[in-house]
């Protein structure tokens, strides 16, 4: 025998990813999912094996972590690992160092997002939620280069059958503490009085001298945030267009390409009415009604909510409510 192939699945992918509310928790989520089956893959390199996917022409570089200005151009990977263990190699200690690389990750961003949120996170729930996130399965077989095919499948059967016996470890849930509000699996982190009134007024008193957060979290009355979906409001100053304004941006190409007088409504009235609700403030503007770099040069670089008569007024609300301080 050459060696092994190994294989290994990372996730939660529903939590890291489908549980969104924003488009910022859908790319992040998916980010993050990339950066921790990066670190993976670069622990199964540093170790000697040799990866068949993730691949590129050069994956030291590719496989480097991303910083936090460079998020959204960063190489991408799968949450799915595949490579060969070269003979007289161990694949579970491989396995162990890769396990150990990715929480190392995972706690990398989750500590970023801890530091920005510190006043607004119940720090003892923070804690014991943020070492039991991840889940990490490995599974390997013994192969050489004549029968790579069988292998292959056999040790793809193996991970499907070590996901089905899943580490179910005890729960940990607290009574009386709300359930985050993207897929209530979790609780809350966030601070929170005796009462729903205690817990509005405190987290506005927290955020009323705190721009730059109540703009990263955009919390909802009533919303809450366990320690992945925090994580994803908050690790980065990534911002993303809305679903709404992707789904209008045809709708405002055809205006422009029209170049009538609905594009002078568009571009100054409309445009200044979105200028005029979030103030001139830059970073204000990407995070109210703005779109981050997407759509930046284009006719209308805001949200496309404010163009929709039943969404103009939650506009205004959340406008009102950010200067309050949440």
């Amino acid at each position: 025998m050459s060696g092994h192939l190994l294989a290994i699945t990372i996730g939660p992918v529903q939590e890291f990813i489908a549980a969104a509310r924003r488009t910022r928790d859908l790319w992040f989520g998916s980010f993050l999912l990339s950066e921790i089956s990066k670190a993976t893959a670069k622990a199964i390199q540093d170790q000697g094996g040799k990866l068949i996917f993730p691949y590129s022409s050069d994956l030291t570089r590719d496989l480097q972590p991303a910083k936090e200005d460079q998020a959204t151009k960063t190489f991408n990977v799968v949450n799915v690992i595949l490579c060969e263990i070269l003979e007289g190699d161990d694949p579970k200690f491989i396995a162990n160092e890769a396990k150990i690389a990715a929480k190392a990750r995972w706690q990398f961003w989750a500590k970023n997002a801890s530091g920005v949120a510190e006043s607004i996170i119940d720090h003892t729930i923070w804690q014991s939620q943020v070492n039991d996130v991840m889940e990490f399965y490995a599974a390997w077989t013994p192969f050489d280069k004549q029968n790579y095919g069988e292998a292959r499948q056999r040790v793809m059967c193996l991970l499907t059958g070590r996901k089905t016996l899943r580490d179910f470890l005890p729960a940990q849930g607290l009574t009386k503490v709300a359930k985050s509000s993207l897929d209530g699996l979790r609780e809350s982190v966030l601070i929170r009085g005796q009462t729903r009134e205690e817990t509005r007024e405190l987290r506005l008193e927290v955020l009323k001298g705190k721009k730059h957060l109540a703009h990263r979290l955009r919390l909802r009355r009533g919303e809450e945030l366990d320690v992945v979906a925090l994580t994803k409001r908050a690790a980065t100053k990534e911002v993303f267009a809305s679903v709404v304004r992707v789904a209008v941006d045809p709708w405002i190409r055809g205006i422009l390409a029209d170049e009538g007088d609905a594009l002078v409504t568009l571009r100054d009235e409309i445009g200044g009415l979105c200028q005029s609700l979030v103030g001139k403030n830059p970073e204000e503007t990407e995070n109210v009604t703005g779109t981050g770099r997407h759509y930046k040069e284009t006719v209308f670089p805001y949200d496309g909510s404010v163009l929709l008569p039943n969404r103009l007024n939650v506009i205004i609300r959340n406008t009102e409510e950010d200067e309050e301080g949440v």
